[in-house]
Formats: structure tokens, sequence, C-alpha cells
């Protein structure tokens, strides 16, 4: 299993969503190669491109992850994609998208794929069979002091093998195909992500982000177990007991303290 690149290049045309109600991925924009979709799709967000625009790469050649991180895109074994959105809130607000867009990855894998063994780790992994498979990363794109949009990244492994990820890695990385015991078809899988993404996103501005929460509580690795978590400097340990109605995590402290986490990097101290 992984290894060989199939249907270069994806289609976009052929991928977008037709339906009259669609804000997200009515236009589809592919490339085989980019540095990052994240800078691509900023860059367009700047001049006025529409909301639900999305980017889609082949490969990426300096692909972002959380804290600065780089994310493995190789060619053809993966989807690569970030959307512009627009959302009429303060940019305070937009962290929560992360978990909005989380709930909807997960759903549009186990469309394609089935029911796999896995869930979401707070803020921005999806965890199939104990390893990362996808990471999800927004970003503001300013205006003056405001905000001009939101940039949706996803990373998304699918059909790599264990010998397609980097060493350095350590096994902690899989891909869906791992997970399930089988290649999927990308754009297939393309597909439902991006009318789970629509459906999760015209739902967010329609009644706020309170069902995708609930979902995501319920798909939570993290919930109820013992972590140890940065935030800048600080190093904390507790555990984590709440998903909170902005996408914060709260932990109890080992001194009882209750303390928010609205972003950061946090560790499972035990599995699930």
């Amino acid at each position: 299993m992984g290894g060989g690149a199939e249907g270069l290049l994806l289609d976009g045309e052929a991928m977008r969503l037709r339906e009259p109600e669609a804000l997200i991925g009515r236009r589809v924009l592919c490339h085989r190669e980019v540095t990052s979709t994240s800078a691509v799709a900023a860059a367009l967000a700047a001049s006025g491109e529409p909301e639900g625009t999305v980017v889609l790469a082949e490969r990426q050649t300096a692909g972002r992850g959380r804290l600065g991180r780089g994310w493995a895109s190789p060619l053809g074994l993966g989807l690569w994609f970030s959307t512009i959105l627009r959302p009429p809130i303060p940019a305070v607000r937009a962290p929560v998208l992360t978990q909005v867009a989380a709930v909807a990855v997960a759903e549009g894998v186990e469309e394609v794929a089935g029911r796999l063994p896995g869930g979401i780790k707070w803020p921005n992994d999806l965890i199939l069979a104990g390893r990362k498979v996808a990471g999800i990363l927004t970003e503001l794109v300013a205006r003056g002091e405001g905000m001009a949009a939101v940039i949706l990244g996803v990373g998304l492994n699918v059909n790599q093998g264990p010998a397609d990820f980097p060493p350095d890695l350590g096994g902690r990385a899989g891909s869906v195909a791992m997970a399930a015991g089988r290649v999927l078809p990308r754009a297939d899988l393309f597909r439902a992500l991006l009318r789970r993404l629509d459906d999760r996103y015209r739902e967010f501005l329609a009644t706020g982000p309170g069902p995708a929460l609930a979902e995501a509580r319920v798909r939570s690795l993290t919930l109820g177990h013992p972590v140890r978590a940065r935030e800048g400097e600080a190093e904390l340990t507790g555990v984590a007991v709440r998903l909170e109605a902005d996408g914060a995590l709260a932990l109890r402290l080992q001194d009882g303290e209750l303390r928010r986490l609205v972003a950061g990097e946090v560790t499972l101290l035990q599995e699930p």
C-alpha cells in the first residue's frame, strides 16, 4: 500500500460543488505544485477572490502546519487545499472554525472510507488508528485593524504507506489508506470533504458553532484525559475537562485551577 499517485491532475471543474446554495467549493483552482495552498489562497483573498474559492494542489513544497511546522505534502498521495472564508464575525471568534472544520473533515473521511477507529485531538488533528492523518490550520488575512478573510487550510494524508513519510515522524503519521486497509479514490474523498465543509460552514453562519462543537465533543480524544499543554512559554499539566462554546479547551490543573487554552500545543499523557 502507498506509493503510486492516481489521477494526476485532479480536475477542479469536475469536483466543484454545483448546488446553488453552496458557499464552499463552487470554484476550485487546481495546481500541480505550489509552495503552500494557504499562501496562494491568502494572496487571492487579498485581491478580492470570492468566499468559498478553494485552492487545491497535488504537491506543496512548503506546506505549513501549526506553530510554524512544515507539512509533508507528496505528489498525488494526499489532499492539500485551502478555502477562502469571509464570515461576518470578529477576528477573535475565528479560531472556533478550526473545530467546525475538524468535524467536517472527520465526517467526509467516514463518508468515503467508512467508520474508522479515531477522533479529533484538540485543537486541529484528525487521528485514525493512533496516527495523525490530517491537520487543519486557520489563518487570518488582515485589512487594516480588521479581518478581510479567514484561510482554512486542510492537509489530509490519503494514500501514503509507511515508507512515504519522512523518518523523523517516527511512526506518528498515518494515512486514511493505512487505517482503512485500502487505497481511496481521492476525487471522491475531496468531493465529500467539500460537501461536509460547506454544510458545516453554512450551519455555523446560521446557528453558530454549537452543533459542530457538540459533535467535536463526541469525537474528542482529548477530553477527560491528562495532558501536557504549552501556551507560549508556559507549560501546564492537567486534565482536559471541557470544550467551551468558543472552541477553547478548559484544563483542570494539578492545583485545581481551571485554565482556558484558546491556542497552543497539547500532548496526551496517556493514550485514550
